[in-house]
């Protein structure tokens, strides 16, 4: 890709650069639990003026860059949008112990015979609460990168990490992957915005803390920059067009130069599946339909883009949910979820932020599979995850291509 660097000499970019060696950490190279060496992704993202870049450039170290573009949570749903009811009677797990979501009978985990031990997640989000009970005895570790604190401020990640590996609340089941090793919380977003910035540093710390499986509910706001050239920056309205269409080319790549030096790093760490909800934007079957594409990182090549689906009907079928995105990879549970709620107790959201950590936990659970077979590769792991997409269950009506992708994932069973 030409560079190309914008005129404005105050412009803040985010520039992905190896990583000095003097920076890298002694023991980054020790030999895991799993038998497989340990080795840092040797990148840093830095952010720095037009002028810097243009030095980086001149030197040859700036493997990617794209201006420091708005990230959001991805939480809002349209105005349009009428979303279904949660069933009334969900089933109960495999002890019969507690009740489970519908989400997680869905993606069969409630008969699972794996619960995520030996798996270490990552949740990038707007931080989480900590001291919510579905999180007891859950090793937490969690890095703020906005300088707020690892506290969220209106439940969006808490709920969205309760879904990955949340303890049972209240008699109720409300995560796929109960037993994780590790959980790693990275807070990339507060009040419900952030900057490319502090996204791709988090998605480098969970890369390089070994997380086998990265959940991001969140996407980049090019809508927003465009509007932020034209008021801030005094730009006339094609020429933010232009420069908001620069700045999306420059992201995807910058996104997908993250994920393939991950994934050519993988013979030497773990194999690292990244997981991103597709938006919410879209209005399927109300008046005035309409569907917009995924939303950046989930389009990403070697990134895996989640829609999300509704609770089944009287039938039993499956269908898309009104608001989610279309071209995902695969899909998952978004609609009527329980999940932890603030400041305590159990709350319901309908969002494909809720399908992501949903898709986040069943990988967990392939995770663990693949372990104890050790089979354990970046390979085999795309294939079963992928390949476990069930589309058995869904009307008729619903287009695969653009709607649910290959399919509701699937949990292994044993």
């Amino acid at each position: 890709m030409r560079p190309h660097v914008f005129d404005n000499p105050d412009s803040r970019y985010l520039v992905l650069r190896p990583r000095r060696q003097e920076a890298a950490p002694a023991a980054s190279h020790a030999e895991g639990a799993d038998g497989r060496w340990r080795m840092p992704l040797p990148l840093d993202a830095d952010e720095m003026a037009a002028s810097e870049l243009r030095q980086c450039i001149q030197r040859g170290e700036a493997l990617a860059f794209a201006p420091s573009v708005p990230v959001q949570l991805i939480s809002q749903l349209p105005e349009e949008v009428k979303l279904s009811p949660a069933p009334e009677a969900p089933p109960t797990d495999l002890a019969g112990a507690s009740i489970a979501g519908w989400g997680i009978e869905a993606v069969g985990a409630h008969t699972s015979t794996f619960d995520g031990t030996g798996v270490t997640v990552a949740i990038l989000d707007n931080g989480i609460r900590c001291d919510h009970a579905a999180f007891a005895g859950v090793p937490l570790q969690c890095q703020d990168f906005t300088g707020t604190g690892i506290r969220d401020s209106d439940g969006h990640g808490t709920h969205a990490a309760s879904i990955l590996f949340g303890q049972d609340i209240e008699g109720r089941r409300i995560g796929v992957a109960r037993r994780v090793t590790s959980a790693l919380v990275g807070k990339v977003v507060e009040g419900g915005h952030g900057t490319l910035v502090t996204l791709a540093q988090g998605l480098l710390w969970a890369i390089n803390s070994n997380a086998h499986v990265i959940s991001m509910s969140l996407g980049v706001n090019f809508i927003a920059f465009r509007r932020r050239l034209i008021e801030e920056d005094n730009e006339l309205p094609d020429v933010a067009t232009s420069k908001t269409l620069v700045a999306y080319e420059q992201t995807i790549h910058l996104f997908d130069r993250i994920a393939s030096l991950a994934k050519g790093f993988a013979p030497f760490s773990r194999p690292c599946l990244l997981i991103a909800a597709v938006g919410n934007g879209s209005n399927h079957f109300g008046t005035g339909t309409f569907a917009l594409g995924a939303e950046a990182p989930a389009m990403c090549e070697d990134f895996i883009g989640v829609g999300a689906i509704d609770p089944p009907d009287v039938k039993g079928r499956l269908t898309v949910s009104d608001f989610s995105n279309s071209g995902p990879a695969v899909c998952a549970p978004g609609a009527g979820i329980v999940g932890a709620g603030v400041p305590g107790g159990l709350n319901t959201l309908s969002l494909t932020s809720t399908a992501a950590p949903h898709a986040a936990g069943v990988a967990a659970l392939w995770v663990q599979k693949l372990l104890q077979q050790k089979r354990l590769t970046t390979r085999e792991l795309n294939a079963r995850f992928l390949g476990s997409a069930d589309i058995s269950r869904f009307d008729p009506a619903v287009s695969p291509q653009d709607a649910i992708g290959l399919g509701l994932v699937q949990a292994p069973q044993r």
